[in-house]
């Protein structure tokens, strides 16, 4: 894969995340704030909802290669799934750390934790999961 495939891929990956976030951090506060489920338990169904959207545009628009269909009814869901609750540990540990022992508030801290944690997603998927999709 070359610099400008790479760029776009990337630059793909960003838009899905950032569409992802929004609907992350709009269902975080609906949850929390409306609903008043608990923080963390808003965290985490907000993530897995998150998570199941964003394997489906990052599958069509950001590692298009492969027969997607086939990977989306095999293990590759699983292997995005594993990767992903990963990232969620992480995310809900950071989240919990901002929020109990530093007292960031809870969106903020939601914020935050997401931006480090999407990084780490990019890496991991293109390594591991998407590595021989080249486009």
């Amino acid at each position: 894969m070359n610099l400008q495939s790479f760029t776009i891929q990337f630059a793909r990956f960003f838009l899905v995340g950032i569409i992802a976030f929004v609907l992350n951090i709009a269902l975080f506060y609906i949850l929390e704030n409306i609903f008043f489920i608990n923080y963390i338990v808003s965290t985490i169904v907000a993530f897995v909802v998150a998570l199941i959207f964003n394997y489906i545009l990052s599958l069509k628009y950001v590692f298009r290669g492969g027969d997607n269909k086939l990977k989306f009814l095999s293990n590759g869901f699983y292997l995005f799934a594993i990767i992903s609750l990963i990232g969620l540990g992480l995310h809900t540990f950071l989240v919990y750390i901002m929020v109990d022992k530093i007292n960031i508030l809870s969106v903020l801290s939601n914020t935050i934790s997401a931006g480090i944690v999407m990084v780490y997603n990019f890496v991991a998927r293109k390594l591991i999961l998407f590595k021989d999709y080249n486009e």
